[in-house]
């Protein structure tokens, strides 16, 4: 199942992504900008609670994508065997979302469940500096209202983000990020794209 929606959301982005061929699981391929935009959209939050080598993530990810790919090779398509198998490799990806250590079991079936339906969205993307000060926050935010106002008023997603979005990974497409699916994207964002409804646009 694929759905499609349109997402304004305010992100910070730092690097450059390749679409070069990281490690394949099977014959599934896993890139390196889909690596590097999980570590990095992570990586900050993360550090305040079990920070993470790339490398260190690296194994933790792949981990993950194999005991993925083993299920599926083996038709394990029941919960429970989703809870028991992947609860270790789960908590160490969302443990930067946690106030605790221990996984929340709705959030693994949450992951269970997003995992039959790819989304695609498209996002507008203003940088925000780490330490900002509370002005630079508000200026960003206006920013994005002022965006906003503008999709309102009927204007192109897609020119708006060409012209306005400091992702330029994205820029160049309109803001299309294609279509992704459960650890793809920063928990909080994915949030925001699986529950929402095709064609609605998320913001402020």
């Amino acid at each position: 199942m694929k759905k499609t929606l349109f997402t304004l959301i305010l992100l910070a982005f730092v690097g450059q992504l390749s679409a070069q061929t990281l490690f394949t699981v099977g014959e599934k391929a896993v890139s390196v900008d889909e690596f590097l935009y999980v570590y990095g959209k992570n990586k900050d939050i993360g550090n305040q609670i079990d920070p993470k080598t790339p490398e260190e993530y690296l194994g933790l990810y792949i981990a993950f994508k194999r005991k993925v790919a083993e299920a599926e090779a083996l038709g394990r398509d029941t919960l429970a065997a989703f809870l028991t198998e992947y609860n270790t490799y789960y908590r160490q990806l969302l443990k930067p979302y946690l106030t605790d250590k221990t996984v929340d079991e709705g959030i693994v079936k949450e992951a269970y469940a997003r995992m039959a339906t790819d989304v695609r969205a498209a996002h507008i993307m203003l940088d925000l500096p780490e330490n900002a000060l509370p002005e630079d926050t508000a200026k960003v935010y206006k920013q994005i209202l002022a965006i906003r106002d503008r999709l309102n008023r009927g204007e192109s997603f897609e020119t708006i983000a060409r012209q306005q979005s400091s992702d330029s990974y994205s820029a160049v497409n309109g803001g299309d990020l294609g279509y992704f699916n459960v650890f793809n994207m920063v928990y909080p964002f994915e949030n925001a794209c699986y529950n929402a409804e095709v064609g609605q646009m998320v913001g402020p």
